[in-house]
């Protein structure tokens, strides 16, 4: 049933029609009615009645979150006016501007004054700073966003989140103090915390440990990202279930093979998301990915993978009906539910093809397998590994649709970046935390996170620099591949092959 909620938040984001849904409200309810008159024999048409109210019920929840607020009227959109309302999320500093986002209460134009309660993308000038909670008068031209390729679909985009119109380089003037909240109060403690390591750290070390812990990414040198792009490794600095699913796992996998116990590793891996999630202001989008994050490590708990399928399910459901253009229109969600289906549907058969392989190559050179090797701890290297390719595999048609290409050394780099990657985080955080208190003790801690993110940065320039570290693939390959993928999918669960029969039935016949 969550699958068919998925389901019609999917069709209606292709095409929202209420024609359409009202023609599947009509046949999920005679569905519906027949099952119920014609008994436990048609108990099937009463269940896919079911399915499909309820995916009625998916397409209507996508049309009426897309309906706008209040529409600006015609002959202000584009006029010169004045806007007043409240920062509602936190600034985005970029290389020559700040992003902000603007929860407006009214526009003035001359003195008509037009209620208006919509939420708009700034794009401001560097300085002054505006602040989160800040109540501003912006000044400017009011448009509607601007696809400017056909590649992406920018205003689809900033729809996700109801954001309809965009000002650029407006005047911005902050009109009394910035409201105080929880969220103001996480922001400053970021702030400061931030602050702390770029004091104890040099550059570009201070702002990776803030991309791995924070998600900044806004300072680090651009030869570096490309560094990361070409090598598969840009999830670990990114705010996006994709980075944490894989970075939560990879913690689980390496504390647990240096002794500490699984319950404890899982704990505190759990609570390192956690910590994670209220550190970077607790937003709509990071808690989705703290989510998926948690349910892989809870699955890892479980030691079944197979059993979170509801689970995942559940929770995806959830996710999209609290906003539904995610499903179609945001890329890291899409990312980070398909990694996450990934870590929990395919790591136990590529860890067992892995064991079959090498038993197979230990008898081929005249090896013994011990036969207490069942409950030997497996090295922790190769857990990463089988992560890592368990997400890379049902996110590469994806990556190869939106970006074009693919990184053909990722495994192998993720696998010798992301060991160190808990080790570098608890050290950074140690920096950052010390900073607060103590300048002395932070420079102490200083040095052991140096040295990891050091390691780090030389793999992954190291890797970038490779021939061929990441090719170039024309977006249809990803479309192929996904086709591909859906074709196994069907012919697991239903395999084409005729039925033989055994020695009991050919006696009986």
């Amino acid at each position: 049933m969550c699958g068919a909620c998925i389901a019609g938040v999917g069709i209606a984001s292709f095409a929202p029609s209420v024609y359409l849904v009202l023609a599947f409200f009509i046949f999920g309810i005679g569905a519906i009615v027949y099952g119920i008159r014609a008994g436990a024999r048609r108990r099937m048409a009463f269940v896919i009645g079911c399915a499909v109210l309820i995916c009625a019920g998916g397409m209507l929840r996508f049309i009426t979150y897309a309906i706008p607020g209040s529409p600006l009227p015609e002959h202000v959109l584009g006029a010169d006016v004045e806007v007043v309302g409240r920062v509602s999320e936190e600034p985005i500093d970029k290389e020559k501007s700040q992003q902000v986002t603007l929860q407006t209460s009214f526009v003035e134009r001359g003195d008509e004054q037009v209620e208006f309660s919509e939420t708009i993308r700034v794009t401001a000038r560097r300085f002054p700073k505006i602040a989160y909670g800040a109540r501003v008068r912006v000044a400017g031209s009011i448009e509607e966003p601007e696809n400017f390729s056909d590649d992406f679909d920018y205003r689809a985009y900033l729809a996700k989140d109801r954001i309809r119109y965009v000002m650029i380089f407006p005047d911005i003037v902050q009109e009394g103090e910035s409201r105080r909240g929880v969220r103001s109060y996480l922001f400053l403690i970021k702030k400061k915390f931030a602050g702390a390591l770029y004091a104890a750290l040099p550059e570009p070390h201070a702002s990776f440990a803030a991309g791995l812990l924070l998600g900044e990414r806004g300072s680090i040198p651009k030869e570096l990202l490309e560094d990361f792009r070409r090598t598969g490794t840009t999830h670990i600095i990114a705010l996006s279930g994709y980075n944490i699913t894989i970075v939560a796992d990879a913690a689980l996998q390496a504390l647990s093979w240096f002794g500490i116990s699984f319950m404890a590793s899982f704990w505190a891996s759990s609570l390192a998301i956690i910590l994670f999630a209220i550190l970077t202001g607790a937003s709509a989008s990071v808690v989705r990915a703290s989510l998926m994050g948690i349910l892989v490590l809870v699955a890892r708990k479980e030691g079944r993978m197979y059993n979170m399928r509801n689970a995942l399910l559940a929770a995806a459901a959830l996710m999209v009906m609290e906003n539904p253009m995610i499903l179609r229109f945001d890329a890291a969600f899409q990312l980070s539910f398909l990694a996450t289906v990934g870590l929990v549907y395919l790591s136990s058969a590529i860890d067992a093809r892995l064991e079959a392989l090498k038993e197979k190559y230990i008898r081929r050179f005249g090896g013994r397998i011990p036969e207490e090797r069942a409950g030997k701890k497996k090295f922790f290297l190769r857990e990463i590994f089988v992560s890592t390719l368990a997400a890379q595999i049902l996110v590469l048609p994806l990556l190869i649709h939106l970006f074009g290409s693919v990184s053909i050394i990722s495994p192998i780099s993720n696998v010798l970046v992301l060991a160190a990657i808990p080790y570098a985080m608890f050290f950074s955080f140690l920096t950052g935390a010390l900073g607060l208190v103590v300048g002395v003790l932070a420079r102490i801690a200083a040095f052991p996170a140096w040295a990891l993110l050091e390691y780090e940065m030389v793999i992954v320039r190291f890797f970038a620099g490779l021939p061929m570290a990441a090719v170039a693939l024309p977006k249809f390959v990803g479309v192929l591949l996904a086709l591909g993928y859906a074709a196994m999918l069907v012919m697991r669960f239903y395999p084409f092959r005729k039925s033989v029969k055994t020695d009991e039935e050919r006696r009986i016949s």
